[in-house]
């Protein structure tokens, strides 16, 4: 199995043009993709004697990204656009393994939340955000 190094990985948001074009968002050093869930669906009932459940339906989850805050980045400004207009874009995910073979995880989502900037004494300023998957994500 090989592994597979976070470094190299690239982010990007579509336009929702047709067809889509994609920008990098440069800056992420954090990311967290495919947060997926199922909700546990109790079915007891007063005949049951113990707890009986079910699978909900699945659930994409979130996807969270943080990094060094450039507002000279187009990939970036994207991101505050679409949150700004609250419209869902295709996103993908890019990693790279030792032998230069790509997957990528490709979703369809929402940016819910927008820290702009945060900081502390001697640290870069970073920014971030999180997108509530619509539908499932998919690797290719």
């Amino acid at each position: 199995m090989s592994q597979i190094k976070a470094q190299g990985t690239t982010i990007k948001i579509g336009d929702n043009g047709t067809p889509v074009a994609y920008t990098t968002i440069c800056g992420i050093k954090d990311f967290s993709v495919a947060q997926e869930s199922r909700e546990a669906l109790d079915t007891t009932d007063l005949c049951s004697t113990s707890k009986e459940k079910i699978s909900g339906i699945r659930d994409g989850g979130e996807a969270t990204f943080s990094g060094n805050l450039d507002f000279d980045d187009s990939g970036a400004d994207a991101v505050r656009a679409a949150f700004a207009a609250g419209t869902a874009h295709d996103w993908t995910v890019d990693v790279t393994d030792e032998n230069s073979a790509t997957t990528t995880i490709s979703f369809n989502g929402f940016v819910s939340s927008l820290a702009l900037a945060s900081g502390s004494v001697d640290a870069i300023v970073e920014d971030s955000f999180t997108v509530t998957v619509t539908g499932i994500s998919t690797t290719a």
